[in-house]
């Protein structure tokens, strides 16, 4: 129990308060005007806290999120175009030949016999360079010790993506959980803001 008029802590017989002397109401274990606003801001002061808590949480959802966004929209371009781009090293290459025998420089298609290895995968086959140009030189930048881009389709190593196809059941997946993730950003942003308001 506390004195109504300075808050000094009484004894719960005590029938004045010994700091300013005011006469104590009410009997022993009674509740004063004091203890009752004590408790209000007590109260007052749980509830913001409880508030600010909520407000942290949806915040955190927001951006787990927005992190899960960015997460299956990866997988959805993955999924979509499953050849990935890599740059492997140059083993083997031949000098650049033609099948045709026309012998027209500027007609006349050249190839070239190269292998590949990038991370312990290899590929060997036929790389197309292109026609003779007008200044009586072919491409030549492949060569052994160089890089050249390749890709990784199912695990195995090409020179073209050609072969890539995209898989509909794992895109569709992956839609899916971007969607849900997207709603779920939007979901949160919404209570945030309802609570800051």
């Amino acid at each position: 129990m506390f004195c109504t008029k300075c808050g000094t802590k009484l004894e719960d017989n005590a029938k004045f308060c010994p700091q300013c002397g005011n006469k104590v109401s009410g009997g022993s274990g009674s509740v004063t005007s004091f203890d009752l606003q004590n408790m209000k801001s007590k109260t007052s002061s749980v509830i913001s806290a409880l508030r600010n808590l909520d407000r942290k949480k949806t915040l955190y959802g927001i951006i787990i999120s927005f992190v899960l966004v960015i997460l299956f929209g990866s997988m959805t371009v993955h999924a979509l175009n499953p050849a990935k781009k890599v740059k492997a090293e140059v083993t083997y290459a031949s000098e650049p030949y033609t099948n045709s025998s026309t012998g027209n420089f500027y007609q006349d298609a050249y190839y070239q016999e190269i292998s590949i290895v990038y991370k312990g995968k290899e590929w060997s086959g036929t790389r197309e360079i292109g026609l003779y140009n007008p200044y009586g030189s072919l491409d030549t930048s492949c060569h052994v010790g160089s890089t050249i881009t390749a890709y990784i389709i199912n695990g195995e190593l090409t020179l073209n993506n050609n072969g890539a196809k995209a898989n509909i059941i794992g895109v569709g997946f992956s839609i899916l959980l971007l969607l849900c993730s997207v709603g779920s950003c939007c979901w949160f942003t919404l209570q945030y803001i309802k609570k800051r308001g």
